[in-house]
C-alpha cells in the first residue's frame, strides 16, 4: 500500500512541519495542537490537506475550532469517535476493505483501477439523505465510513474511498475538490462541495468522477462517463483547479482505451455487430461532434443497426442513458 500524500508534497518546508505535528497530535487523539509562526488563515489549507490526504482519518471532525494568539495558532481537535471506538472500527475497515480488494481484477493499473470502479459502481448508492442532512450524517457519508459500512455516501465519501483503495493497490489517487456543472440545470453549482479524483495510470494523471458515473448508472447499465478523463473534457462540466497536474492524454480512457470512439456511422455500427455477435445486449460509445444531428437520431440507428445484425428475426426494446455534455451514451436491448 502507497501513501499518496499529494497536498503534503505541495506545501513549503515550514507548513510540511506544522502538518506533520498536527497529523501526529491527531493520530494520538490529542485534544489540541500548537503551531507557532503561522497565521490564521494558513489553519484551514493544512487542515484541508490532511483530511484529503489521509482517508483512514474517518474518526477525525475536521470541522475544528482554533485559538489565536501574536506569535501562535492552537488548533482545537475533535473527534467522532474515541480512541478505543476508533480501534475498534479500523479493523472493521480493514476487513472490509480486503474482502473488496480480493474481488479486484486484472494485471495492469488500468485493468485494477476499471475493476475498483465498477465493483463500487455496482453495489454503493449516493447519499441523497445525508446531502440534504449534511451536519447529521457527515461523519457517515463524507467519509470512508458510508460506502464500507453502509454503501451509500456523497461525493467527498466516494471519492476518498476509491482513493484509499486504489492507494491500497498501489496504485496513486487523490481527492480533488472543486465545482461542478449540475445537470439538471446545465448551470454551474454554487455548491463548492463537490469531490471527484485524479488518478495516475501508467504513469500519466486522469480525472476520474467515480460519483457522476455511479449516478448515471443501475443494475442494468455501468456507466464509465467519468473515467479517466483528460483536462479538456472534465472542464466541459466540473471547474478544475490549476495547481494540480495537467491530464492531457487520453491512452487510459475507458472509450479511448476501449476502441468506444465513434468518429462516423460506420463506427457505431461496428460496435453494435461485434457486441451482438459475442453475445452482449449493451453498448456504451462516445461520439464525435456532428455523427448525429440529436439523441433522437442516435437511438433510431441504434436500434436500426441491431435490427440489421439479428437479420430483422427477433422482436426486442431498446432503453438507454446518454450525458450530453460529454456526448457519451449507454445502450441496452432486450429481446422478447
Amino acid at each position: 500500500m502507497i501513501y499518496d500524500r499529494y497536498y503534503y508534497s505541495k506545501l513549503k518546508k515550514k507548513k510540511k512541519k506544522a502538518y506533520k505535528k498536527i497529523y501526529a497530535a491527531i493520530q494520538n487523539h490529542e485534544s489540541s495542537v500548537t503551531i507557532n509562526g503561522f497565521v490564521e488563515t494558513d489553519i484551514p489549507k493544512l487542515m484541508s490537506a490532511i483530511n484529503l490526504d489521509n482517508p483512514h482519518l474517518f474518526y477525525v471532525d475536521f470541522r475544528y475550532g482554533f485559538q489565536s494568539d501574536l506569535f501562535s495558532q492552537t488548533i482545537i481537535l475533535k473527534y467522532v469517535y474515541n480512541q478505543a471506538d476508533t480501534l475498534i472500527l479500523t479493523e472493521k475497515v480493514k476487513k472490509v476493505c480486503n474482502k473488496i480488494l480480493s474481488k479486484v481484477a486484472g494485471k495492469t493499473e488500468f485493468e485494477k483501477e476499471l475493476s475498483l470502479h465498477d465493483i463500487l459502481a455496482r453495489n454503493v448508492l449516493y447519499d441523497d439523505v445525508a446531502k440534504d442532512n449534511l451536519l447529521k450524517f457527515h461523519a457517515r457519508s463524507n467519509t470512508i465510513l458510508g460506502v464500507l459500512f453502509y454503501k451509500t455516501a456523497v461525493c467527498e465519501g466516494i471519492a476518498k474511498t476509491f482513493k484509499f483503495l486504489l492507494n491500497a493497490l498501489d496504485i496513486k489517487c487523490i481527492v480533488v475538490k472543486g465545482k461542478a456543472t449540475d445537470d439538471l440545470s446545465g448551470s454551474v453549482s454554487a455548491d463548492p462541495l463537490h469531490a471527484w479524483n485524479m488518478v495516475k495510470i501508467d504513469g500519466k494523471p486522469y480525472y476520474v468522477d467515480l460519483t457522476w458515473n455511479i449516478s448515471s448508472s443501475d443494475k442494468n447499465m455501468l456507466c464509465h462517463y467519468y473515467f479517466n478523463l483528460s483536462d479538456a473534457d472534465i472542464s466541459i462540466d466540473h471547474a478544475i483547479d490549476s495547481d494540480l497536474p495537467q491530464c492531457r492524454s487520453n491512452n487510459e480512457n475507458y472509450y479511448y482505451k476501449n476502441g468506444l470512439i465513434v468518429e462516423n456511422k460506420s463506427d457505431l455500427r461496428g460496435i453494435i455487430y461485434r457486441r451482438i455477435q459475442n453475445g452482449i445486449n449493451t453498448a456504451e460509445f462516445k461520439l464525435c461532434d456532428n455523427v448525429f444531428e440529436n439523441e433522437t437520431e442516435t437511438m433510431y440507428f441504434v436500434q436500426k443497426s441491431v435490427d440489421v445484425a439479428t437479420h430483422y428475426l427477433k422482436s426486442f426494446s431498446v432503453a438507454y442513458t446518454a450525458n450530453p455534455q460529454q456526448n457519451v451514451y449507454f445502450f441496452l436491448w432486450t429481446f422478447k
